[in-house]
């Protein structure tokens, strides 16, 4: 069985009521340990394109709930390649609560992406210096 170390989704749909990460959380927890839940409001018209921050938590979870969520990002880790499959066919274009759910994998954080460019930039300068000393 392979083990996947951890993956991002993308979660559309989500209820116009008030949701709380502690509801998307439980929704995921059963194909794996949740590491962090980022819900994401809904720009409101009246704020004329300022949003309200978006609501990020690792456990222990609250139960604040966040009023019209327009998507949320789950990082899980999942039990294995068929928990993650299962999740992704069990939840995309599920109802829940009177919506239906988008579920896919999302791009990693950009600062996850800028850190592994930076890390890639730092190991080809340190394996040019590296080279260099050698030719002396």
């Amino acid at each position: 069985i392979n083990k996947i170390l951890m993956v991002r989704l993308y979660v559309r749909g989500l209820p116009d009521s008030n949701t709380s990460i502690q509801d998307v959380v439980a929704r995921f927890a059963s194909f794996g340990q949740v590491e962090a839940c980022e819900l994401v409001p809904r720009k409101q018209p009246e704020t004329a394109g300022i949003s309200k921050p978006s609501l990020v938590a690792r456990p222990p979870w609250g139960a604040t709930p966040v009023a019209n969520c327009r998507f949320a990002y789950v990082e899980m880790e999942p039990k294995d390649d068929s928990s993650l499959a299962r999740c992704l066919s069990v939840y995309n274009h599920c109802k829940w609560r009177g919506n239906v759910l988008k579920v896919e994998l999302a791009h990693p954080h950009y600062k996850q992406r800028l850190q592994a460019e930076w890390d890639a930039q730092a190991a080809a300068a340190e394996a040019a210096a590296s080279s260099d000393n050698m030719d002396e």
